[in-house]
């Protein structure tokens, strides 16, 4: 009756070790792994044109006077033969004095606010390159916590504890603490 039971332990802990390694390779293959940590910065300028904005609102900011130059004499223009005598007479006078308006105009929507200032100023177009950041954060999980103890079923070969200790395959509920993880 010995031997009978020595064979039922041994092909019990034949089936019980090919059945935890069926187990183990079965989660090793199912468990995915967690992605690392990582942040991905990428800067991308969008160009937004504008052609010919037209301005929201427009005013003189002060006046400048300059001396700007007369329009030469029209040559058909014909002059009298006869003189006049009762004004002494006029010396053209080659400049003249001109106050000329700066106005200040300003272009504004929700993305721009533009300022001219001139004599008849105008904002041909403007070309903005607004840049964004677009941030990708990938892997941020918490790391599992690893247990350090746990109640496992233990199959081995041990030291019995009779009258004279002999060695003999073993099964066995227990208390385990881990050492290392493979």
């Amino acid at each position: 009756m010995v031997k009978w039971f020595k064979d039922i332990v041994a092909i019990l802990f034949v089936v019980l070790f090919f059945t935890s390694l069926f187990f183990n390779v079965r989660f090793c293959i199912s468990n995915k792994k967690l992605p690392i940590n990582d942040t991905t910065r990428i800067t991308v300028f969008d160009t937004i044109p504008y052609y010919k904005p037209v301005p929201k609102d427009s005013a003189v900011i002060k006046y400048i006077t300059q001396i700007l130059p007369t329009a030469k004499p029209d040559s058909t223009k014909q002059t009298p033969d006869v003189a006049d005598t009762t004004k002494p007479p006029n010396k053209d006078k080659d400049s003249v004095e001109v106050e000329i308006p700066i106005t200040q105009k300003m272009y504004e929507t929700d993305t721009y606010r533009a300022y001219v200032s001139g004599f008849h100023p105008q904002l041909d177009s403007l070309i903005l390159f607004a840049g964004r950041d677009i941030m990708t954060v990938t892997g941020n999980y918490p790391k599992p916590k690893k247990k350090k103890f746990c109640i496992s079923l233990q199959v081995g070969y041990g030291i019995t504890l009779r009258e004279t200790p002999q060695f003999s395959p073993c099964l066995s509920v227990g208390l385990s603490y881990n050492l290392f993880d493979f």
